[in-house]
């Protein structure tokens, strides 16, 4: 765990060595008072990428409905009349599973 004051130096380590980090001070209602007001998070815009996004919408469908369900698996795993049903949100085409994290 960090204090305010390391995550600072740390933040301002990470904008100084890699320049797609940059400050934000972010809406004023929802500052911490134990951060600088230009400092209240750290955001990265502009990361290269050696994919296009159309390559992954390609590769990828939407949504896929997972058999079993919450809590203890199985149909209808759900509580209180609830389905159970789980929504897998990234499958390969033509393939089984989740979403692979190998990229």
């Amino acid at each position: 765990m960090l204090t305010p004051q390391e995550f600072v130096l740390a933040g301002d380590q990470l904008v100084y060595r890699c320049p797609t980090w940059s400050w934000e001070g972010g809406d004023p209602f929802k500052t911490k008072s134990y951060l600088p007001l230009d400092k209240q998070f750290l955001v990265t815009r502009n990361v290269p990428c050696g994919q296009r996004a159309s390559v992954f919408e390609e590769e990828y469908e939407e949504e896929e409905e997972v058999e079993g369900g919450r809590e203890g698996g199985g149909e209808g795993g759900g509580k209180d009349g609830e389905d159970g049903a789980w929504m897998a949100t990234h499958v390969r085409k033509g393939g089984k599973g989740w979403f692979p994290l190998d990229r």
